[in-house]
């Protein structure tokens, strides 16, 4: 396995750095209103690639009523997330391997989250197949992926592309999904907020390593782009930061 994929030491290392990421928590408010506008009579809740389970800490917040489920490649992000939810339920779980799939969670989800995990695989239509398997016929599937250029820092923890909005409409469509809603969210600071990350390249590498340094400056970066997150345009031809909803078939 490539230094980039083991993900035991991304989240060992980077759990308190993702929590205060602008970028999560823009990206996690956009998830939380369409999940709360296509939540009506469901139950059932599964996040795909779960991480640190602070998307689900997230929903829970805002629906506290629903049982969430959380499937995670890494052991360390199963362990982390158990902490942190101890009422949802999460699982280890490799999307692209048949027989790693946690089969008694077959057809049980009303709603399913994909957030920002097929840009890291070398099979995003595989995956999807597989997903689609946990999701009840007429269940919703939520997905975000990145758009825009990648950074030496995405690369390094795994990114193999971003992706455009049309592309990803393809593949849910063969898993077989309709697509209901298609977003290109974060036109212009979430665009800039990216840029500057490119612009930093390898250096944005280093800064990861230096924990405390990278707080501090997420931290200042926080302040200012919480405020300017609010000006962004939801959908805009532009944005970078792809949302696409599909409805089971």
């Amino acid at each position: 396995m490539e230094k980039r994929d083991i993900w035991d030491d991304h989240w060992h290392d980077l759990d308190s750095i993702t929590t205060i990421n602008p970028a999560q928590i823009y990206r996690h408010k956009l998830l939380v209103s369409t999940l709360i506008e296509v939540s009506k009579d469901s139950k059932n809740i599964i996040d795909f690639g779960s991480g640190q389970g602070d998307m689900i800490e997230l929903f829970s917040n805002s629906l506290p009523l629903l049982n969430y489920y959380g499937l995670e490649l890494s052991k360390v992000g199963v362990e982390i997330s158990k902490i942190k939810n101890p009422t949802a339920q999460f699982f280890q779980c490799d999307l692209l391997d048949d027989e790693r799939q946690i089969k008694s969670l077959y057809a049980i989800g009303d709603i399913g989250i994909c957030a920002e995990v097929l840009e890291h695989l070398d099979n995003p239509g595989y995956a999807l197949n597989n997903i689609a398997k946990y999701i009840k016929p007429n269940g919703i599937l939520i997905i975000t992926v990145p758009g825009g250029p990648m950074n030496a820092f995405e690369k390094s923890i795994g990114h193999r592309r971003h992706f455009k909005i049309e592309e990803i409409a393809k593949l849910i469509s063969y898993a077989g999904f309709d697509v209901t809603l298609k977003l290109k969210a974060g036109f212009p600071f979430f665009n800039l907020y990216k840029i500057i990350g490119y612009l930093r390249g390898e250096r944005l590498i280093t800064d990861a390593g230096n924990k405390e340094k990278i707080k501090i400056s997420m931290k200042i970066m926080l302040r200012i782009f919480d405020i300017l997150f609010k000006l962004n345009l939801k959908n805009s031809k532009f944005g970078w930061q792809n949302l696409i909803v599909g409805r089971k078939r």
